[in-house]
């Protein structure tokens, strides 16, 4: 049975590494094959990597993409699995750690939308506590819309 995935106006989603973007109606997509999936919510630009929790989210992210290619999968699984390890060096927060933890676990048992579901909650704590803190950190996701095609009407 084929996945159906529902898209908002000017959603985006990610498909084995391709970004691809709705126009300005509803329209669902039925994905008939094995496929990496990633809600736009869900994706991290490369430009607002600037902590190591971010760095290891954006890793996993390029990890998932690229699942399916088993040449590049263990090479970028070694970096995530290496960033992790430092992270866990790094942390005395017990709920941290076990999240890097279940992480690297659910990436190694083949389920990286797991994983990045867990470090994507590490991820937005982590911007909250920087905030509260007075320093702020840039978004690190958006409402997975694009924004430049948009127009303020089309909050739907």
């Amino acid at each position: 049975m084929p996945l159906r995935l529902e898209l908002r106006p000017f959603e985006q989603v990610m498909i084995n590494g391709v970004v691809i973007t709705n126009t300005e109606s509803r329209a669902a997509l039925l994905i008939h094959n094995q496929a990496q999936i990633l809600p736009g919510r869900m994706v991290m630009q490369e430009e607002v990597t600037v902590s190591p929790v971010r760095r290891l989210y954006f890793t996993g992210q390029s990890l998932f993409m690229h699942w399916l290619d088993e040449g590049g999968r263990s090479e970028r699984y070694q970096s995530f699995e290496g960033q992790a390890t430092q992270l866990l060096l790094l942390s005395v927060d017990p709920d941290f750690r076990t999240t890097i933890k279940e992480a690297v676990s659910a990436f190694a048992a083949g389920n990286g939308f797991h994983a990045l579901k867990r470090l994507r909650e590490m991820v937005v704590a982590e911007t909250q506590a920087a905030q509260a803190a007075g320093t702020p950190l840039p978004e690190a996701f958006t409402d997975g819309r694009n924004q430049a095609l948009r127009k303020p009407s089309d909050d739907r």
